[in-house]
């Protein structure tokens, strides 16, 4: 299994490059792995807490975001009266489809499921073990202090901390001085969030053990962008997009474009 899964991936991705000597420390895939063609089926998952995590794309993955509305109170409990009123009196009432409009409440932030593979060319411990345990550890907070030495009764919750300023540094016990966690992931090469939470991780490991472990493993990964996007915002999230490029050169046709 581990070798024609290597072999799929050299014949989709030519000669493989090593980039031993430019990628950071890395657990997840053999860097050898990691070039310009095969990285569109990666996703690389990095944070200030630990090392970058990469890991295959399993089938599809999904993006998802809502948009909250809520009554526009045009139709008060006064008008409605009035409306009863007049269908008592009239057979007609007020109600019109301009008091059913509604008011914008904010949009959610943008939700993210990855279905990911991790497999051991080299390392079951790093290639497998170590990444998923990772992944979990990223949605579990830590003791305050346990790495200084310090009190363990308050916890720290994992990701970025809301309450965080520029100027906090400069106050004092405030609430903010610490910037939390940063997570961010990268899909394919194609587009990038810089700033995530992680939701919800579910690990399953499969049957075939080594020495050290199992020698596979797939992750359902459930993140969530850590604040509500604006349109700017998400077009700067796909790679290489702007408005400009997506009409394209008028001499450029659909199928060279894709």
């Amino acid at each position: 299994m581990v070798l024609s899964l290597k072999k799929v991936f050299n014949a989709a991705s030519g000669v493989l490059n090593a980039a031993k000597s430019v990628l950071p420390l890395n657990i997840g895939i053999p860097r050898s792995y990691i070039n310009e063609k095969n990285s569109k089926y990666i996703v690389e998952i990095s944070s200030l807490s630990g090392p970058s995590m990469f890991a295959f794309l399993q089938e599809k993955f999904s993006f998802s975001v809502t948009s909250n509305w809520t009554d526009s109170g045009l139709m008060s409990g006064v008008t409605a009266g009035l409306s009863d009123a007049g269908q008592f009196l009239t057979g007609r009432t007020l109600v019109s489809t301009m008091a059913t409009r509604r008011k914008w409440r904010g949009s959610s932030p943008i939700g993210i499921e990855l279905k990911l593979k991790f497999e051991a060319f080299e390392s079951v411990k790093k290639e497998v073990l170590f990444p998923c345990y990772n992944l979990q550890a990223l949605a579990l907070p830590s003791r305050s202090g346990e790495k200084l030495g310090g009190s363990s009764w308050f916890l720290l919750p994992p990701g970025p901390n809301p309450f965080y300023w520029s100027g906090a540094s400069t106050v004092p016990g405030s609430a903010g001085f610490s910037k939390g966690d940063q997570i961010k992931i990268v899909i394919g090469g194609f587009i990038t969030f810089p700033s995530v939470i992680v939701n919800s991780v579910n690990i399953v490991f499969e049957s075939r053990m080594s020495a050290d472990g199992p020698v596979g493993a797939e992750a359902t990964v459930s993140f969530s962008t850590y604040e509500m996007f604006t349109k700017n915002d998400l077009l700067d999230s796909y790679t290489g997009m702007t408005e400009k490029s997506i009409v394209g050169d008028e001499n450029t046709t659909e199928t060279e474009r894709v």
